[in-house]
């Protein structure tokens, strides 16, 4: 369903078809059935997308989505992190980092996202559940000049 989404929110056309008025319901459920062929469970997920088409709710689509992943992420305790970092991570950082956000975070999987910053500096920016945490060198040498700043 997450491909489904992309496609749906990146492709254009798809995104026309399927909110088309003139464009017959069935020709859109099928449309949208071609995408989840592969899938177990791809009759629940063809009603959906046939109650979402039918409704013209599609624009709940991006809220669905992003439900259901919170719901697997819960279900199978997985944590979701961004992490910004100078130069990037070796496979060592990567698996330290993993092994302490598993425990301060009480996850069994954390799932990298890395981006490279050149404005950090050195350490990293974490982000989990929309919550930073800002363990940058920058950061650090922000909070010891400005706790000089107060000593004079």
């Amino acid at each position: 369903m997450e491909f489904f989404f992309d496609v749906y929110t990146e492709d254009k056309s798809i995104n026309v078809i399927l909110n088309h008025p003139k464009i017959a319901l069935d020709n859109k459920k099928k449309v949208a059935g071609m995408f989840f062929t592969d899938l177990k469970n791809k009759k629940d997920i063809a009603s959906l997308m046939g109650l979402l088409i039918s409704g013209k709710s599609m624009k709940y689509l991006p809220d669905i989505i992003m439900s259901l992943k919170k719901l697997r992420d819960s279900n199978f305790s997985i944590a979701r992190v961004k992490v910004r970092t100078a130069t990037g991570l070796n496979a060592k950082q990567t698996e330290d980092m993993s092994n302490s956000l598993k425990k301060i975070l009480g996850k069994e999987i954390i799932e990298f996202s890395e981006t490279m910053d050149e404005s950090v500096l050195g350490g990293a920016i974490f982000e989990v559940d929309g919550k930073m945490m800002n363990c940058s060198l920058k950061r650090k040498l922000n909070i010891l000049a400005e706790n000089f700043s107060k000593v004079k």
